[in-house]
């Protein structure tokens, strides 16, 4: 039982750093993010709609 505790307690540390250092990148990475998706989101209008009248 005592095991399953330690598991929990580092398993929650490694979280939480993780959560640190991902809230510094955070902002970074989501521009990156919108942009990319906005650049699928226009290839995928071009394959669809080929003639653009939409």
């Amino acid at each position: 039982m005592k095991k399953l505790y330690v598991l929990i307690v580092a398993a929650i540390l490694l979280l939480t750093l993780v959560n640190s250092s991902l809230g510094k990148m955070e902002t970074q990475q989501y521009s990156q993010q919108a942009e990319s998706s906005g650049n699928q989101y226009t290839l995928y209008r071009m394959m669809v709609d080929p003639g653009g009248g939409g």
